[in-house]
């Protein structure tokens, strides 16, 4: 028996994920022997055609070794090969292919666990800004290595201590981190009234009385002085018996007040002087690289996450830039301009102070500057609420 294949020096475990097709050559009673016996030992051969010669069949490269045993006296040459083993004996030819590919999945496995970059989603930049500066704060950003506690971990602490997000989702998957989150909503509850009685701020003239509860002493038209009851939380009623009632409302009223401020044309104040220094951190595969460390100044420190790319491309780490502005003390001349409206703002300021809710009407400024200050006093004609709670 002689055994020949196409000739291309393929080894025999890659012959065996193949299917062949092969030629038969001898006498036509020694091929149909062969064929018998090769049928009686379980081998499946497929699509016999006779020639003048021998035969041409199909076979699976794993019953090869077993049919070249039995092939004798007959001839048995491979004419034509297809299937998986042709890629493998390439494959097997080049060993650097196999093993860069073992290596790019082990890299993988390693790499996967770490943190190449943060998707924010729908989030607003400024939301993203607060999001990431809390998950600064837990060392997490791009280049650190993630673990499913430390993960946790982060996001109860998002929760706890930011009053931005009401709802925060952190998933870690494949290297990339996904936050969600909504914002915070909060529900002003009005607490139950236990005020006993309303009394004026300021004397003025009543202009409404909006009482939730309690009974009013006071009503429209009428001109009240300061701390007059203005409401009380009890009342007789027709049999003479007290009826009580926590008191709770607005009195609503027009009056007139003086305030007085000053600005001095010369003052101290902390101003940014230009000079500033950096701090460049890389965050690279759970590491810290100080790439530039300038001497702080004081004043304000901004500081920007910049993630590491190659194009399109995330890499694992990230750059932190701080930046120190410096403030010093300085003395700033106020043009009399200026001093004359700062100190209106500060009559304002304080109006504002007293009754939030106040709706000028009419005002009459003073305005003078003497000896380096600016001397402002404003008489204010408003409406305002001037209830205020009293226990007796």
């Amino acid at each position: 028996m002689s055994f020949c294949t196409s000739g291309r020096g393929r080894s025999a475990s890659a012959v065996c994920l193949d299917r062949l097709q092969l030629q038969i050559g001898g006498s036509g009673a020694d091929v149909a022997a062969l064929l018998s016996r090769a049928a009686g030992q379980g081998i499946r051969l497929r699509r016999i055609v006779p020639g003048t010669d021998g035969c041409t069949l199909y076979l699976w490269g794993r019953d090869l070794a077993a049919f070249s045993a039995l092939a004798a006296p007959c001839t048995v040459q491979i004419v034509r090969r297809t299937g998986g083993g042709l890629l493998l004996a390439r494959l097997l030819r080049r060993p650097g292919i196999l093993c860069g590919f073992v290596l790019f999945l082990a890299l993988l496995r390693v790499f996967s666990g770490y943190l190449w970059c943060i998707d924010f989603g729908t989030l607003s930049p400024a939301s993203a800004a607060a999001l990431r500066a809390v998950l600064a704060e837990q060392q997490i950003t791009e280049g650190c290595r993630l673990s499913k506690p430390r993960l946790q971990a982060a996001q109860d602490t998002v929760l706890q201590q930011s009053d931005i997000f009401g709802w925060v989702s952190l998933n870690f998957v494949n290297g990339c981190l996904f936050a969600e989150a909504t914002p915070t909503q909060t529900q002003t509850v009005q607490p139950a009234p236990s005020a006993r009685v309303l009394c004026a701020k300021a004397a003025g003239e009543v202009l409404a009385v909006q009482l939730q509860s309690g009974f009013a002493e006071v009503k429209p038209g009428q001109f009240v002085a300061e701390n007059q009851r203005l409401a009380t939380c009890t009342r007789t009623d027709r049999n003479g018996r007290a009826v009580y009632q926590p008191v709770s409302g607005q009195v609503m009223a027009q009056l007139q007040k003086r305030y007085t401020a000053q600005c001095p044309l010369q003052r101290q104040s902390a101003r940014l002087t230009g000079r500033q220094a950096q701090r460049l951190t890389l965050h690279l595969l759970g590491h810290r690289f100080l790439l530039q460390n300038d001497t702080p100044l004081a004043g304000d420190t901004d500081t920007a996450w910049l993630p590491l790319r190659w194009g399109r491309i995330c890499l694992p780490g990230c750059l932190q830039r701080e930046t120190f502005w410096q403030r010093q003390t300085l003395t700033q001349t106020l043009p009399e301009a200026a001093a004359r409206a700062v100190a209106l703002r500060d009559c304002r300021r304080a109006l504002l102070a007293d009754f939030p809710d106040a709706e000028i009407l009419r005002e009459q400024r003073t305005v003078t500057v003497q000896n380096g200050t600016a001397h402002a006093e404003v008489r204010y004609l408003f409406t305002a609420d001037i209830a205020q709670a009293a226990q007796d």
